[in-house]
């Protein structure tokens, strides 16, 4: 499948790339109807920066990463509700990705994007991969251990 996106031109779009929210994304007026989206990376980047582009809405994609790339370690604890609405079984893979931008600033009366890029781990995206259904896990503060990979090596 072919898709003409804003951001990214045309794309081709593999079936295997397809990943499902049944509840969206961002709980937002005018977001309701992003429930499919295409996970993709830019072959000509290093393979850390993903992107998942809306199916429904040629206008909205989000950048995610893999939490490790910012030394973040979810322990992650599903309910029931998450669990069947992911439809988890025994064997399934499930992982998680975290929405990465850049800030805005506000400079006098121009808003300009911050140079630095910000990862959101306050509200993860869950994914059974293996049925490629997933949702926003939101308000985890408590849950999240943060690792420190400059300290994995050093001898205590």
């Amino acid at each position: 499948m072919q898709l003409e996106t804003s951001k990214f031109g045309t794309i081709t779009v593999q079936p295997e790339t397809v990943l499902t929210f049944p509840k969206g994304i961002i709980q937002l007026p005018g977001f309701e109807g992003c429930t499919r989206y295409s996970l993709f990376h830019n072959e000509e980047g290093a393979g850390v920066v993903h992107y998942l582009q809306s199916l429904d809405n040629p206008e909205v994609s989000f950048a995610v990463v893999d939490p490790s790339v910012v030394s973040v370690d979810y322990q992650i604890a599903l309910s029931d509700e998450e669990s069947a609405l992911l439809k988890v079984e025994e064997g399934d893979v499930v992982d998680v990705l975290l929405m990465v931008y850049r800030p805005l600033v506000v400079k006098g009366d121009a808003v300009e994007q911050d140079g630095s890029i910000k990862a959101q781990t306050r509200a993860p995206l869950v994914l059974n991969t293996t049925k490629r259904l997933g949702f926003q896990k939101t308000g985890l503060r408590s849950r999240l251990v943060f690792t420190n990979v400059a300290d994995e090596g050093a001898e205590g």
